[in-house]
């Protein structure tokens, strides 16, 4: 499912990619607002809707599980300064690096290619994952390929040179 934002001025970007069994809208619960992102299933998904009443009392009722939210809470918003600090401070390269090698987790396929992602994103989804334009996710990935790094399978990424990419990491 591709959780996505609207600015102002109708320009949309996406904040995440949430896969099976993640939790999407529990903020809105916790806080009485409604959600602020938009969801569309870009694979075939089942999606479960919890009644707000029910997820409150379990939340009263049963310790653990509160707990266990506000775990997820915490690292929803690591995550979510992760990405501000990204944006202000990472490379183009790097971001679409680090992207990739975390897509790689969730979707990667051994081939005889190398590593598949098994989800279709297009160049614009691409650009609203790393915060900028088409043309420079253009340019970055047609960089990436030239040094055979990466190549496409239809509309898939095919990582094929884990190494190579890795040089375009931030090094710690």
């Amino acid at each position: 499912v591709k959780l996505t934002k609207y600015t102002p001025d109708g320009k949309s970007y996406i904040i995440r990619l949430v896969k099976g069994g993640d939790l999407l809208g529990y903020r809105s619960f916790l806080t009485n607002e409604p959600y602020s992102a938009t969801a569309e299933v870009i694979e075939e998904a089942t999606v479960c809707f919890l009644d707000r009443n029910i997820f409150l009392q379990s939340l009263r009722q049963n310790p653990a599980f509160a707990l266990e939210m506000l775990e997820q809470l915490g690292s929803d918003l690591k995550h979510t300064e992760d990405k501000a600090r990204d944006l202000a401070y990472k490379s183009v390269p790097e971001r679409l690096a680090e992207l990739l090698f975390s897509l790689k987790e969730s979707y990667g396929q051994d081939t005889p290619e190398g590593i598949r992602l098994d989800i279709r994103l297009t160049r614009e989804e691409l650009a609203s994952m790393l915060g900028t334009t088409i043309e420079t996710t253009v340019r970055n990935l047609t960089r990436f390929k030239e040094k055979d790094l990466i190549s496409f399978d239809k509309k898939y990424i095919v990582l094929r040179d884990l190494t190579g990419l890795s040089e375009f990491l931030p090094q710690i």
